[in-house]
């Protein structure tokens, strides 16, 4: 049985590295050999490939260090289905432990029952326990598991974003979706960007006009603190197109009740949700997508609460500016009301943003 023809288990063991193949799954099904229905590639990574990121960076070296050093921090992600026990996620811990002869900490999602005799796990939570570094993507679909996002924590800080870069060109971005990932993965590293949380300013706010309960997406999270406050009362979902942003401590507390997708917001599907709540971000949607963005928001919220900053930023973060959309009240209250006919706009008394209380319906 293979991942897209059966529901699965998810089981948590520390492995010997034998019980394991020497083949990894890709989700690319036209690279390389055939497992089944699925493309695969040698768990050791290709010479040229593991050349460039050692010289570059130590990689390998630092992370094999690490190993010797602390052990495997946190478990590699595999799949098991007629054909054996792959490997998906964690690949290059999965070469070293190989290569080093040791046991490897596994979540497996395991569609044959192979693994029944290990503790089963039934939530993100329970998943996100085994985790020292935690994953910012866990997705728990029907017949399909995914995790991803933590960070190469064996690099030096500045190391890390590369990755980030690499894996926005194998999600097969668009030009425009990838220089925004990396314009944004580059200011999240900027400790100054994250002293202020306009979200988590306006939570009272939002708290006065919304419903205390439902589901909510916070659309543009940032640092993700509003989100955090949030979750005590939504089952919150957080967008954002770089993985970067989330602040250490929101990284920490995700669960089932406070998840992270890494998403452009002109790009996205999420199921239906009672409200959104998107601060200070359309102003940094390039123009010609807003219509895009407020199409994809409406398409999966009924209820959206907008602040939009109505004045042109200084850029001095990157030396460029991060506003993209600077236009007045009247013309984004316009907009909004394409979708959500009840919409009321309240400008802020200095005339630097707009706050837009935006409904389908009663």
């Amino acid at each position: 049985m293979s991942p897209d023809t059966g529901s699965y288990r998810i089981f948590y063991g520390i492995l010997n590295h034998r019980d394991i193949d020497d083949i990894a799954l890709v989700d690319n099904k036209d690279y390389g050999v055939r497992v089944g229905k699925y493309g695969s590639r040698p768990v050791e990574p290709d010479t040229s490939s593991r050349q460039k990121l050692e010289q570059k960076y130590g990689f390998y070296s630092k992370l094999e260090a690490s190993i010797e050093e602390e052990g495997i921090r946190n478990p590699i992600f595999c799949q098991s289905i007629d054909e054996g026990t792959f490997g998906k996620y964690g690949l290059s811990r999965l070469w070293i432990a190989k290569r080093k002869r040791i046991d490897i900490p596994c979540i497996i999602a395991d569609y044959v029952g192979r693994w029944g005799h290990l503790e089963e796990l039934f939530t993100k939570d329970d998943i996100l326990d085994k985790y020292i570094d935690k994953p910012t993507i866990i997705d728990l679909e029907e017949t399909f598991m995914k995790i991803a996002g933590c960070e190469q924590m064996h690099l030096d800080e500045d190391d890390r974003g590369f990755f980030y870069h690499r894996n926005a060109v194998e999600n097969k971005m668009s030009e425009l979706e990838l220089a925004e990932k990396k314009k944004y993965d580059t200011v999240w590293r900027i400790r100054e960007y994250r002293t202020i949380s306009p979200g988590e300013l306006a939570v009272d706010n939002f708290l006065e006009w919304a419903k205390p309960s439902g589901t909510l997406v916070d659309l543009g999270c940032g640092p993700g603190r509003a989100s955090l406050r949030l979750s005590g009362n939504y089952k919150v979902t957080m967008l954002d197109i770089s993985e970067r942003c989330l602040d250490k401590p929101v990284r920490n507390s995700l669960n089932d009740n406070l998840t992270f997708k890494q998403a452009c917001l002109w790009n996205f599907t999420l199921p239906q949700q009672d409200y959104g709540f998107c601060c200070d971000v359309m102003e940094h949607i390039p123009e010609e997508k807003v219509d895009e963005v407020l199409d994809c928001i409406s398409a999966c919220c009924d209820a959206v609460y907008f602040n939009i900053h109505l004045h042109m930023d200084c850029g001095k973060f990157i030396d460029e500016p991060l506003h993209l959309t600077i236009k007045p009240t009247s013309w984004w209250h316009k907009k909004i009301l394409e979708r959500y006919p009840l919409t009321e706009a309240v400008e802020k008394p200095n005339g630097r943003a707009a706050t837009f209380y935006a409904r389908k319906a009663e």
